[in-house]
């Protein structure tokens, strides 16, 4: 499969409410799974949704996960690989490791990395753009390093398709912040400050309300991860299935993402037609 240009980046979650597995299981009351689960920061192509790599939440550090997986070296230099990307030695932010590591496979490919604001940060584009990726993606208001004098006032009222934006000139940062019923914050160095068009539905008419063209980029193109958890519950094999032990049911998640794959894979060659040439009943099952 040759992926695409865009990327997209986002948890999956797998409810387990093993007790063996506390350093691994994460609890969130706001999951419709369940509110233990498993979590799976994982990057698939925009456009096909294909799986492309995958990082387990854990609560230890990178040297302790990866001993006895690969060579000690190894997992040093990785580990300071991730740390010193910005020549910072300490302080370095988890959100923004985990990010340039589950993305290493792809350094140098010039691709684009989708994501919401949970991720998303001014340093974390400048590592990336080191490493030979763009990236764009919505970001939190109170974000370090993101410029307050942009970010529109939601105490006035405002049209949608009111915008402010500025341009970090040395580093190719955009940062735009744009009215959509609320105000949304983005910052992106994949894109340039030309503006376009998005189609919102405004009493049951079709209005194309005038944006940045970075936000119809990223509307776009971040929901391959949401592709992937939607079709891989259609005809899971892990949920309904509950075990003491926690390794069979994240084993299970994982085979569903395989499944998933070779898939979306078949289906991009021979189309959705059974072995004798006709239209399959149920292309997923």
């Amino acid at each position: 499969v040759d992926l695409g240009r865009n990327i997209s980046l986002d948890e999956a979650s797998v409810a387990c409410r093993s007790k063996f597995g506390r350093g691994l299981i994460c609890y969130n009351p706001k999951k419709p799974t369940g509110k233990y689960h498993f979590k799976l920061y994982v990057i698939s192509c925009a456009t096909t949704w294909i799986a492309v790599n995958y990082r387990l939440h854990c609560d230890t550090d990178m040297l302790t996960r990866l001993d006895g997986v690969v060579e000690p070296a190894q997992a040093t230099e990785l580990h300071e690989e991730t740390a010193d990307t910005l020549n910072i030695k300490t302080n370095v932010s988890e959100t923004r490791r985990t990010v340039l590591e589950v993305v290493r496979p792809l350094y140098g490919t010039r691709r684009i990395l989708n994501m919401d604001n949970y991720y998303t940060s001014v340093q974390l584009l400048e590592a990336m753009a080191i490493k030979g990726l763009y990236g764009r993606g919505t970001i939190k208001t109170g974000s370090l390093h993101f410029p307050s004098h942009v970010i529109l006032p939601d105490k006035t009222k405002r049209n949608r398709g009111d915008t402010a934006w500025g341009v970090e000139e040395k580093r190719k940062i955009l940062a735009v912040s744009w009215c959509d019923g609320s105000i949304v914050n983005m910052v992106s160095n994949a894109d340039a400050s030309e503006m376009g068009s998005v189609q919102r539905t405004v009493k049951a008419s079709i209005q194309q309300i005038p944006a940045p063209v970075c936000v119809g980029e990223y509307n776009q193109y971040m929901q391959g991860v949401d592709r992937l958890d939607q079709m891989r519950s259609r005809f899971s094999i892990s949920d309904g299935h509950s075990f003491k032990k926690w390794h069979k049911k994240l084993a299970m998640a994982l085979i569903d993402i395989a499944r998933f794959n070779a898939f979306m894979t078949r289906k991009k060659v021979v189309g959705t037609r059974d072995p004798i040439g006709t239209e399959s009943r149920d292309p997923h099952r």
